[in-house]
């Protein structure tokens, strides 16, 4: 007999990330199980752990040359696809240009989640540039705003997934600082007891830092931000949108 096939503990084997995995990459491994197949939006340094969890989940990145044309072809994808559609989005400008298409989703009863980089939290009263309170832009356009954080991060994944796909369907807001998506998770997966309690902070930019997950390594912006990448990278997996432009 073929063991792969007999072995009950084999059988019964939880599916979730495996140890060494980052808060992102069970993020994206939950937005892959309800379905979504794609993501879009336009690269910058402030979401690169991200769209790298995305691609390591199964979900294929696709570059656009505007947010808010990535956010209606993620609308495309969920109403296509069945599951949530996927944006992604960086710090300031990027996340900015988002909010035309999350008022569309809400309109039109989109599932769509809007992932948005931002820098860490320790970092971000340091910063001036491009920083805003990118939760409070949010707010009166989305079905919900998350903060996304390594702590209770597989409760928070399985709200943000369901609040989208919850009817009336909407979209959600989801602020992703760097080293909290960046951070190693103390186990491969946390259990039930430990995650019922934990509800997802909903709170603009006066959170505090988070606990000891702060020593993981992390992206490192430079104290101008980081730029918005709008031509073809050293990154396989990108599948570009429109016509390709010589790269100088």
């Amino acid at each position: 007999m073929d063991p792969k096939t007999t072995d009950p503990a084999a059988a019964t084997e939880a599916p979730g990330p495996r140890p060494g995995a980052r808060a992102a990459d069970l993020l994206a491994a939950e937005l892959a199980a309800a379905g979504a197949r794609f993501a879009f939006g336009v690269p910058g340094g402030e979401v690169l752990t991200l769209l790298d969890a995305l691609e390591r989940a199964g979900i294929r990145f696709v570059v656009a040359r505007h947010e808010n044309a990535a956010g209606f072809m993620a609308e495309g994808a969920a109403r296509l696809g069945g599951g949530p559609g996927v944006l992604l989005a960086t710090i300031g400008p990027g996340v900015a240009n988002a909010v035309n298409v999350c008022a569309n989703a809400l309109q039109d009863g989109v599932p769509l989640v809007i992932l948005g980089g931002r820098v860490a939290l320790d970092e971000d009263p340091a910063f001036t540039h491009q920083v805003i309170d990118q939760a409070a832009l949010f707010r009166p356009v989305a079905k919900r705003v998350f903060e996304f954080r390594a702590e209770g991060a597989a409760a928070t994944a399985r709200e943000i997934v369901a609040c989208a796909l919850a009817e009336p369907r909407g979209p959600v807001y989801v602020d992703c600082p760097t080293d909290e998506v960046l951070a190693l998770l103390r186990t491969p997966t946390a259990g039930p007891s430990e995650e019922t309690t934990h509800r997802p902070r909903v709170t603009g930019r006066s959170s505090p830092p988070g606990p000891a997950e702060r020593s993981a390594p992390r992206w490192r912006s430079s104290p101008r931000g980081s730029p918005r990448r709008r031509g073809r990278s050293s990154w396989s997996g990108w599948t570009r949108c429109g016509p390709a432009s010589p790269t100088p």
